[in-house]
């Protein structure tokens, strides 16, 4: 019987995985594309199975990007051909007068010391932090997308997370290869 449910939670993942991803090739992506268009349609996904709180719900959704990378660019094609959930969803470049205005900020592994204090500045504001560490490597951020085995997978900040007053949905958590609590 454990071996049947051990098979069957297996499967659910494996399923969950090939839906995330099918998603994201239907979203006009060559399956073969770069790191950044795949992380890209990591974050776009990720809006589907984080709830945020009800005063940072708007009719756009607003993505950050800080500091110079390719993720921007890979962001906006996307964007461009899809929106999720009936919301628009709009890529900007990181402007901290703004940062009211946004939903999502992805800090690029390219600002060092500047990451830590953005995160820790927009901490309990209503915002998901994404960055791109080595595996382990953020312990502040709510999600890390990082390169393992030339696979993008990604790890939660469950603490960080629900400090913003967000919800993670199960199926997102069962996919993580780690969850911080």
């Amino acid at each position: 019987m454990k071996l049947i449910n051990k098979i069957s939670q297996t499967l659910r993942k494996m399923l969950l995985g090939i839906l995330l991803v099918s998603s994201c090739v239907q979203a006009g992506v060559n399956s073969e594309g770069n790191e950044y268009s795949i992380k890209a349609m990591f974050l776009l996904n990720f809006i589907k199975y984080v709830e945020w709180p009800i005063e940072n719900t708007k009719n756009t959704f607003q993505i950050g990007v800080v500091g110079d990378s390719e993720i921007y660019d890979a962001l906006t094609v996307l964007t461009t051909k899809r929106s999720s959930e009936g919301q628009k969803v709009v890529i900007k470049r990181f402007e901290e007068k703004n940062s009211e205005n946004y939903q999502m900020i992805f800090i690029s592994n390219t600002n060092g010391k500047r990451s830590e204090e953005l995160i820790k500045k927009y901490s309990a504001k209503g915002i998901l932090i994404i960055s791109e560490e080595e595996k382990g490597k953020s312990k502040l951020a709510g999600i890390n997308l990082f390169n393992q085995d030339n696979k993008i997978r990604f790890e939660i900040n469950l603490t960080s997370v629900k400090n913003n007053g967000m919800k993670v949905s199960s199926k997102l958590l069962e996919l993580a290869t780690k969850v911080h609590q």
